[in-house]
């Protein structure tokens, strides 16, 4: 998995957010013809022990509107970094967004941070 640049609170973008908690998030989405290759990665701030976290792997419709079409859920580490690489076949001429949907814990307080990123097969 490698850094893309997105680093957000929520949303998709490439200015990072002061966090509590967190020092990086970032989500990667390419394909290899129909084989979305999904990647995203959280990183906490010294002293932080836990991570848990959700990704979902969205395809954009006609109307604006998404479709989730697979969810890597339960997702967990036990130290300050938290990297998720994922794969999932999907058809071709549509927009995917994935998302991932991190809560980071630090002395027992939980900081929820979100981003996605979009790509076209």
């Amino acid at each position: 998995f490698a850094l893309d640049g997105n680093n957000s609170n929520m949303g998709s973008g490439d200015i990072g957010i002061q966090w509590t908690n967190t020092t990086l998030v970032s989500v990667s989405l390419d394909f290899e013809g129909s084989k979305a290759i999904c990647g995203a990665y959280v990183y906490g701030k010294s002293g932080v022990n836990k991570i848990t976290a959700t990704v979902t792997l969205s395809r954009k419709n006609s109307n604006g509107t998404y479709t989730t079409i697979k969810t890597w859920d339960n997702l967990y580490s036990d130290n300050h970094i938290l990297i998720f690489d994922g794969a999932y076949y999907v058809s071709l001429g549509y927009t995917y967004r994935l998302t991932i949907n991190a809560t980071v814990y630090l002395n027992g307080i939980g900081e929820t941070v979100s981003l996605y990123h979009e790509a076209d097969t």
